[in-house]
């Protein structure tokens, strides 16, 4: 049985190890480096560009709101002094 569970927990961390990608995707990066020098609007502009949703005024108000709700509580994301 402890042999058993070991190869579970083995297998569990193995497949885990993915999830720790070090290669942050472009389109990220791209929208934080807007964030970080033009700020909320521009970010969210940068992440929509090209998707379907990219003209959905709902969506993107939500987005916008969102990140303003945030910045209102926390201050200016930390995540982006990064880039």
């Amino acid at each position: 049985m402890k042999k058993q569970l070991l190869i579970v927990l083995v297998a569990l961390i193995l497949s885990s190890l993915d999830c720790f990608a070090e290669d942050v995707p472009k389109i990220i990066e791209d929208g934080l480096a807007a964030y970080k020098t033009s700020g909320t609007d521009m970010a969210v502009t940068t992440w929509l560009k090209g998707s379907p949703l990219e003209n959905e005024k709902t969506v993107v108000a939500n987005m916008k709101g969102g990140i303003v709700q945030i910045e209102s509580m926390c201050g200016k994301m930390k995540l982006v002094m990064r880039y």
